[in-house]
């Protein structure tokens, strides 16, 4: 089954789009008439969410690949000039050849 935006009224600027049918989620810039594409079953409804960025961080994962597994603090500066956001994130790299701590 395909689910397309044709049209949108009163959107904001870079909204994100969120469709889940059944255990399928797809999530997405807003676009439209861009398909979002899910295994054809026999659902009855799906959840449409629409969500605004809120802030944005660019993490280099380099460090982590010879690390194995690292925390992180990341710095989000707030898009809408509200406080700054602040994520405490845990990175564990599966690969066998990454180094254990």
């Amino acid at each position: 089954m395909d689910i397309t935006v044709t049209d949108a009224t009163n959107v904001p600027d870079k909204a994100y789009l969120s469709i889940r049918v059944g255990e399928t989620r797809r999530q997405a810039p807003l676009r439209l008439n861009e398909p979002l594409r899910f295994p054809s079953d026999s659902q009855e409804s799906c959840k449409v969410d629409l969500f605004t960025q809120v802030g944005s961080s660019q993490v280099s994962l380099h460090q982590f690949r010879e690390v194995g597994e690292q925390k992180q603090s990341v710095i989000l500066h707030n898009l809408a000039g509200g406080p700054t956001v602040e994520l405490s994130l845990s990175f564990n790299h599966t690969d066998p050849q990454a180094k254990q701590k």
